[in-house]
């Protein structure tokens, strides 16, 4: 089983916020842990909510 497509981006989105932070400290950015947490969770609740599920059609169920 394959994840959709909500789910897979909003992973995507999960990672490249703690790879951002990385970074950010790697120039000298001090980012808190309670912050990058927040980033993080905002980001992949905003992509979860707007990128649409795959419908049955997609998914190879019949109607």
């Amino acid at each position: 089983m394959t994840p959709t497509r909500k789910v897979g981006l909003s992973g995507a989105v999960g990672a490249l916020t703690v790879i951002l932070v990385w970074i950010l400290s790697g120039l000298g950015v001090d980012v808190p842990a309670e912050v990058s947490t927040a980033i993080t969770s905002i980001l992949m609740f905003a992509v979860g909510y707007r990128v649409p599920d795959k419908t049955n059609t997609e998914l190879g169920a019949k109607r």
